[in-house]
Formats: C-alpha cells, sequence, structure tokens
C-alpha cells in the first residue's frame, strides 16, 4: 500500500465520520434540542418583556394573566427537557459500552444517533469513523489535557509518543493509570473502582451544587460503572471480552495492544478532562453570579 492509498482510505474515514456528523445535525433530537433552547429563550425575552411592561404600565392584572400564561407552559418544557436529557445519557452509556467516550466538541446529540448505529448491523462502520476521528484529534486531546495537567506532561507525553511509534503495549496501561491518578485528583475517587455499586468519582459528581438531570446525563461514566471497569465476574456474566483494565494491568489480557484499544483509552482521557473543565466552568460562573 503506497501514501496514495492510504491517504484515500484515511479520506474516506473522514467522509463516513462527517455523513455520522451530518445526520446527527439533521436527526430529530438533535432538532428538538435546538427547538427545545429557542423555545426556553423565547420565554426568556417574553418575561423581560413583561417586566418592563409591569414598571412602565403598572397593570398588575394584565401582567399577572401573562405571568401564569407563560408558566403554564413551563412544565412541558421541563419536561421535554428531562427526555432529552434521558436519550443522551442512554447514547452515552452505549458508547461506553462499546469502548468510547463522549466528546464533548461533538454535537451534544451525537451519543445517541451514534449508539443508535453502534446497536446496529453496521456498528463497524460508526466503529471505523471514530477509530479515524480520535486519531485525527488526538494532538487536540493532548494539548488540551496538558494545558490542564501540566504537572503529568512528563508521562502523559511519554504515553502518546508511544502511541504514535504504534507500541500500544505502553500506551495503554501508562493511560490507565494517569486516568486513575487525575480522577483521585480532581473527584477524590478513582472511576474504576466501585463504592455501594457505583465508581468513587460519583460521590463527588452528586455532592455537586450544579448537578441537575443535564448534568448527570453528561457525566453518566462518571456516575456508573462501564465495562472497562467491571469486575471478573459481571464480565462473565455479559460475556464481554473487551478492553477491561483489570485484565490489562493485572496481565491477564496479552492482546490488548491495539491502536483501536489506545484510541478508545484516549477518548476516555479526554473525556475525563472534559468532565473536570466543564465543572470548574459552572463553578467560576455561578461564583461570578453571587
Amino acid at each position: 500500500m503506497d501514501f496514495d492509498d492510504l491517504n484515500k482510505i484515511i479520506n474516506d474515514y473522514k467522509m463516513n465520520f462527517n455523513q455520522v456528523i451530518n445526520s446527527i445535525r439533521n436527526s430529530e433530537i438533535y432538532k428538538s434540542i435546538e427547538s427545545l433552547d429557542s423555545q426556553l429563550s423565547d420565554m426568556s425575552s417574553n418575561l423581560n418583556k413583561i417586566a418592563k411592561d409591569l414598571i412602565a404600565q403598572y397593570n398588575f392584572d394584565d401582567i399577572t394573566n401573562q405571568f401564569k400564561k407563560h408558566f403554564s407552559e413551563l412544565p412541558n418544557l421541563v419536561e421535554q427537557f428531562k427526555k432529552s436529557a434521558d436519550f443522551i445519557k442512554d447514547g452515552i452509556k452505549v458508547m461506553a459500552e462499546h469502548g468510547w467516550y463522549f466528546d464533548m466538541e461533538l454535537p451534544i446529540s451525537s451519543p445517541l444517533e451514534i449508539s443508535k448505529i453502534l446497536n446496529s448491523k453496521n456498528k463497524e462502520e460508526v466503529n471505523t469513523a471514530l477509530i479515524a476521528y480520535f486519531r485525527e484529534n488526538q494532538e487536540r486531546i493532548l494539548t488540551n489535557t496538558l494545558q490542564v495537567f501540566p504537572n503529568r506532561k512528563a508521562i502523559i507525553s511519554k504515553a502518546f509518543q508511544a502511541h504514535n511509534n504504534e507500541d500500544y503495549e505502553l500506551s495503554i496501561p501508562v493511560l490507565l493509570t494517569q486516568i486513575d491518578g487525575i480522577c483521585v485528583e480532581v473527584f477524590s475517587g478513582e472511576i474504576f473502582m466501585n463504592r455501594n455499586k457505583k465508581p468513587k468519582t460519583a460521590g463527588f459528581v452528586e455532592s455537586l451544587n450544579t448537578i441537575n438531570t443535564w448534568r448527570s446525563a453528561i457525566f453518566h461514566v462518571l456516575l456508573e460503572p462501564s465495562p472497562i471497569s467491571w469486575s471478573e465476574p459481571i464480565r462473565r456474566e455479559n460475556e464481554f471480552y473487551g478492553l477491561n483494565r483489570h485484565m490489562v494491568l493485572h496481565g491477564e489480557s496479552l492482546d490488548y495492544g491495539t491502536e483501536e484499544n489506545s484510541l478508545k483509552v484516549i477518548s476516555l482521557l479526554n473525556y475525563v478532562v472534559q468532565c473536570h473543565q466543564r465543572i470548574i466552568e459552572e463553578n467560576c460562573k455561578n461564583k461570578s453570579e453571587v
């Protein structure tokens, strides 16, 4: 295979993934989320107008009726919001069950659409597209990770170097240990170890003042176990033979060293870092509003 052949394959992968993303942007769930956002924005504008009328006219009966009208629509909007969050959570869960973790640079509805394909007969198509996607974005992920955790630069940089050198037997265990260390550092617990049938990261996330239905959906992997951390009885019960942290680090798996598995671990590293960044952003926003 020469360079032109390889380049054609990569371009084909990009085209396939772009088609997946375009289909996401045209999907009903994406449109419903956009519609919901638009409705909430309209409601905010209407309530602002009512407030201005209150000051300008002091017509309390009319203004009260307008407030009642708009607030009567709120329960339906909240219900739509919860359903959308549940769809996204289910999508993130299915992605994790196949070893992939949501990149927050993708459209918010992408986990649902990707999970539909992963659960279909065409799962290899999207799996190939995800390999190409994370391969193309691994440098961005590395740069962002080192900006957030510069104290881990020496180790993480060498792990990515091992990945680029196709030494996946080295990149995977090193990145798994760094993910563990990052979670202990910022979430006060390991993502791969459970307490009360939940990852130890769950305690920190559930204690946040900013946690709600939507954020619970986005942070699902920090709140519920995924196959990469399953114990031997659960793996046996589910007939799971994919990438598993315990099997890698305890020498039980000898065939884990593939580019796909290394990219899956990179996707988890990216997810954990982005969750941390999202929490920091929310905390800063709340402090500025106080």
